[in-house]
């Protein structure tokens, strides 16, 4: 007789609070993992947008801060969909945080 009906207690999947819990934990770790440097990039974003307002450095130079801006907006968004896609329940997620 062929086994094809029969499932296999061996290829069962974990219950579904337990992969939300090894998820959340993931996300926590990465959470931590990034906080300094995102603090940084923010401090860093906060001087470019001072620098662009302000007109600290000569005109040559302007040309310069614009890509560090869109490579901080780069990292920003990565960020958010990195944590996005290792959220449990992604809409929960972003209802929590309130984006």
């Amino acid at each position: 007789m062929s086994d094809q009906g029969r499932e296999n207690p061996n290829d069962a999947q974990p219950p579904v609070d337990v992969v939300e819990r090894e998820r959340e934990e993931q996300l926590q770790r990465v959470r931590d993992w990034l906080k300094l440097p995102m603090a940084i990039l923010s401090l860093v974003w906060v001087a470019a947008v001072v620098v662009e307002m302000a007109e600290l450095v000569p005109a040559g130079w302007m040309p310069g801060v614009l890509p560090i801006d869109t490579a901080i907006w780069v990292f920003f968004l990565a960020e958010f969909l990195l944590e996005l896609a290792l959220a449990p329940v992604g809409q929960r997620t972003c209802a929590r945080t309130g984006t």
